[in-house]
């Protein structure tokens, strides 16, 4: 005689089912936030590149300071935020 499946057995199987989807769910934001953790990664050591190669070009003494009209030239989009800023 072959045994039938009780509303029990229903609910161990959907119980275990969505233990195996969660666990799946959790595998895969994990290797979400391990991308993005290399990524940040590398995007901070390229600023520490950058931070050194600028620290280097300060000491040696080749940056001139830049007249105010060359800097509105160069930053024509921080100017215009800066006017449509109501308290400047």
């Amino acid at each position: 005689m072959q045994k039938q499946l009780t509303i029990r057995d229903w609910i161990l199987y959907s119980l275990l089912s969505l233990l195996i989807l969660l666990l799946v769910l959790a595998m895969y934001q994990i290797d979400r936030q391990w991308l993005k953790l290399t990524e940040m990664q590398t995007s901070m050591s390229e600023q520490a590149k950058s931070l050194r190669e600028l620290r280097s070009v300060i000491a040696s003494g080749a940056v001139s300071a830049a007249s105010p009209a060359t800097a509105e030239k160069n930053c024509p989009g921080f100017q215009t935020c800066l006017r449509s800023y109501p308290f400047a």
